[in-house]
């Protein structure tokens, strides 16, 4: 037993002198993200303006609704001259039955004659319609453009400028509906039925976009389909009908939910106008590997983390990222050549299965940030034809090779037109 343990004592120290620390080290940079579908160089300068779409709507409704009341002012009208006239000739024909009447009474033949009787009509009642739907608010449009909508990389004037219009279609909804829910419970005995009122409705607010350019004319105009799907809610729920129709006050909702809606959306839209056509600085966070041992020497790894920092903190400063590129490379550089020692299966080597893998990861990434996607795609491909590559790291890989091909496609891209 002793003897065993002794062993194991051993393995392990020899394990642990030769053993290395794969680690991470997070780094904060900024890089300039090119557009997807880039406008041509020579335009500088873009116009934003916010177009209420559903005014167009409002206004025929209320038209409509303005007709309705016309329709039954005038039926009012037309009611009480119909009516007027039929109490004067009701009223003639009284008079004149009664004189009738009074001569015929005279005589004693026509003595159980009836007495004419006065029939008068029902006078109209006058209805004035409501109109309980609910308008998408009327908004300052200049100042949502100004609020919300900004092309990153261009200036706001009007000389040979993009245009950029944001098309609202206002808040779309279904009237709430009326639910119920009934459960049956026996207390002391007795069966009782409790209830539940509540509403149920549907509501969306449909957001487009449209950028025309000169020389080039519509680059997009569309409706998102993000934005254009039902939205289901439900309303509090009351122990009774009077409760619930006291505390849901439609109007108020809807009217919290537009505004909501309206500023979501609007920011929905810019992200994705910047996506497509803006120069965007995106704050990023992305981990590089570095490697440790109480044995053996990984100073080339920090030359190359230091190499690839510096790249990483240059790429903001021009759109070519020459300076940032050179430093970039300095680092793939610095760990392509360590990988001319990679060992995958054996443990003890300094560059063994695990630091090769770390290794792979780092000039992946940072060959993405270079622009060199060929020797992205190259290392991530190696990753995978290792056998000792975990789920988890091939589960990394393919979401490197998702930032990949984003990258590589806007760069792409962008290329053409520069």
């Amino acid at each position: 037993m002793k003897k065993a343990l002794l062993l194991l004592v051993f393995v392990l120290s020899v394990l642990s002198v030769f053993s290395q620390n794969v680690f991470d080290r997070k780094v904060n940079f900024e890089y300039l993200r090119l557009p997807l579908q880039p406008i041509k160089k020579s335009i500088k300068n873009y116009q934003a303006v916010v177009v209420m779409e559903y005014e167009i709507e409002n206004k025929i409704r209320r038209e409509a609704f303005a007709k309705i009341v016309q329709d039954y002012e005038k039926k009012y009208v037309d009611d009480m001259a119909a009516y007027d006239k039929s109490i004067k000739d009701n009223g003639a024909k009284y008079a004149q039955d009664m004189i009738d009447y009074n001569k015929k009474i005279t005589d004693p033949k026509n003595a159980n004659i009836a007495k004419p009787e006065l029939v008068l009509p029902v006078k109209p009642e006058k209805y004035v319609p409501v109109d309980n739907t609910y308008y998408p608010k009327t908004i300052n449009t200049e100042s949502a453009a100004v609020t919300y909508i900004k092309l990153d990389g261009y200036e706001k004037g009007r000389d040979n400028a993009a245009m950029v219009t944001v098309l609202l279609k206002g808040l779309q909804y279904t009237e709430p509906e009326l639910k119920l829910t009934e459960k049956t419970k026996t207390k002391d005995g007795q069966q009782i039925v409790e209830r539940e009122y509540w509403f149920e409705y549907t509501y969306k607010y449909p957001v487009g976009l449209k950028v025309e350019a000169p020389g080039s004319g519509v680059l997009c105009n569309e409706y998102f389909d993000d934005l254009n799907k039902f939205i289901s809610a439900k309303s509090d729920k009351y122990k009774t009908e009077s409760e619930l129709r006291a505390a849901f006050n439609r109007d108020k909702v809807f009217s919290s939910l537009e505004d909501k809606l309206l500023a979501e959306n609007l920011n929905y839209v810019n992200n994705v106008l910047n996506s497509r056509f803006g120069y965007t600085r995106i704050k990023a966070v992305e981990e590089i590997n570095l490697v440790s041992s109480k044995k053996m020497s990984y100073s080339d790894y920090e030359l190359a983390f230091a190499s690839a920092v510096t790249g990483l903190n240059q790429l903001s400063a021009d759109l070519n990222k020459t300076q940032a590129i050179s430093n970039l490379n300095a680092g793939i550089a610095i760990w392509e050549k360590a990988l001319e020692e990679s060992q995958p299966q054996n443990k003890k080597a300094r560059i063994n299965g695990d630091v090769t893998i770390a290794t792979l990861f780092n000039i992946a990434l940072i060959a993405i940030y270079a622009n060199d996607f060929a020797k992205a795609e190259l290392s991530l491909n190696k990753i995978l034809a290792l056998s000792i590559a975990s789920k988890r790291e091939q589960r990394k890989v393919e979401q490197v090779k998702a930032f990949l091909r984003d990258q590589q496609m806007r760069y792409e891209a962008w290329k053409k037109v520069n």
